[in-house]
């Protein structure tokens, strides 16, 4: 995993040396996110207040939009920077690394040291505070010392509670820039039940492109993160609650870095298999245009407007008007199994989702629905206990709407787009997922 932010220090902005006289420097300033967020639209953007908690007060900044918004494209809500500013505009962000990171132990002596450190630290005389993340912006309050309590000690002894996330490796890996359809497939699947919906996610924050975790590889940290700080009552989008809504009603993304949408999923899954450094390219566009693109623009397949339910293959990428995903192939009974990242409702109602394996057929008691729901509820139980696999209808997911660029794009099994050695063009959805999930050691058949 591509622990992207996480313990990195991250030069974001170059400083010019004739006004280094005039900087000031900020230290330990948690991001708190835009003033008046969910009303403020991008119209203004270049003129946003941003909000820091430094030193246990509020600040406010505006910030350059040198080099096409890099700094805003690096800032994350509830992480801790260093800022260069010069009159009162911030001109440099750098992800601070904490010190020391783990869990709390108090000794007897009225100190307390982090477990797997040596440092010692006064009860008494060390403030600790508490990021605590939520939507419309973060926020920071004074917090008890308590035993087992996970904090991140940063420069002259700052000391933030966090919370801490679950080491996640996926249950399928796949390897950066190996252009075959068994490694696309695999790589697709890498974010699968970890990673959820975000309205604009894997595009960058003035939603123009792709974002730097779109362009990274390997899962992102943050889209881990996310996760793990939410639950079952998550919903992506709250109209009745603009302030306090991760959908970016002010058409920029604030929350970009996050989870993915369905143009950010695959748009990151090719970016894997097409390279093996970070932030060389984007395949992040519109979701309508998606398939079209990678055919007229790369040359990496083909692309028609002319289908039946049985053409589609493993690794086909389907544009319907608003929504984009990856066919794993069409079962016997004519069911397909598919890849996406889509809102859906959890188990509580609310309209979450992401990341997920989902099936178009007629009813439950499709292959197609029964390999998803099998394969969700056993490698993914901590998101199946959310939400319920998705079943949708042939006649809704391979609409083609209104607009003249959607519609399904099939890989050249060449040198120009994938190559083939596995045979994976030939296989089953089960096989594929069978191939795929092999070294897990929860594989076993499942019988359909």
């Amino acid at each position: 995993m591509n622990h992207l932010f996480y313990g990195l220090t991250l030069m974001v902005s170059l400083f010019n040396t004739s006004e280094e006289n005039h900087v000031q420097y900020y230290d330990n300033a948690v991001y708190l996110g835009v003033s008046n967020y969910g009303y403020a639209t991008s119209t203004y953007k270049d003129n946003f207040q941003h909000r820091f908690n430094i030193d246990n007060n509020e600040q406010i900044f505006t910030i350059s939009n040198r080099d096409d918004y890099l700094i805003q494209n690096n800032l994350m809500e509830g992480e801790v920077y260093k800022l260069a500013v010069i009159d009162e505009q911030i001109q440099g962000v750098m992800l601070e690394e904490p010190l020391e990171f783990g869990t709390i132990h108090t000794l007897n002596d009225g100190t307390f040291v982090i477990d797997g450190y040596t440092s010692t630290y006064s009860i008494e005389e060390t403030p600790i505070f508490s990021i605590n993340n939520k939507a419309g912006g973060s926020t920071v309050t004074p917090t008890n010392i308590e035993d087992g309590k996970f904090v991140k000690v940063y420069e002259n002894n700052t000391i933030f509670a966090t919370t801490q996330s679950i080491p996640y490796t996926s249950p399928v890996e796949g390897i950066p820039n190996l252009r075959t359809l068994k490694n696309f497939l695999a790589t697709a699947m890498m974010p699968v039940g970890t990673t959820l919906y975000v309205y604009g996610g894997g595009w960058d924050w003035q939603d123009v492109g792709g974002s730097k975790q779109a362009t990274s590889i390997g899962i992102s940290q943050t889209w881990v993160d996310f996760f793990d700080n939410q639950n079952a009552s998550y919903s992506y989008r709250n109209d009745n609650a603009k302030a306090s809504s991760y959908y970016p009603f002010g058409a920029y993304n604030q929350y970009y870095y996050a989870g993915l949408d369905c143009s950010g999923y695959v748009g990151w899954a090719i970016y894997n298999i097409t390279n093996e450094t970070n932030h060389d390219w984007n395949y992040v566009t519109s979701s309508t245009y998606q398939a079209r693109l990678l055919s007229d623009g790369y040359d990496y397949g083909t692309w028609t407007r002319s289908f039946n339910a049985h053409d589609f293959k493993a690794g086909d990428i389907f544009s319907m008007q608003g929504h984009v995903w990856i066919s794993l192939g069409v079962c016997d009974d004519g069911s397909i199994l598919f890849m996406h990242s889509t809102p859906s409702s959890s188990h509580s109602g609310n309209a979450g989702g992401g990341v997920q394996l989902s099936a178009i057929g007629a009813n439950k008691q499709c292959e197609a629905y029964l390999l998803a729901d099998y394969y969700m509820k056993t490698y993914y139980p901590e998101w199946a206990s959310r939400y319920s696999t998705i079943l949708v209808s042939y006649s809704n997911y391979t609409a083609l709407g209104n607009s003249s660029v959607t519609g399904k794009f099939s890989w050249h099994l060449d040198e120009r787009g994938l190559l083939d050695p596995d045979g994976f063009s030939t296989m089953s959805p089960q096989q594929i997922l069978e191939e795929l999930f092999a070294t897990s050691e929860l594989n076993e058949s499942i019988d359909i």
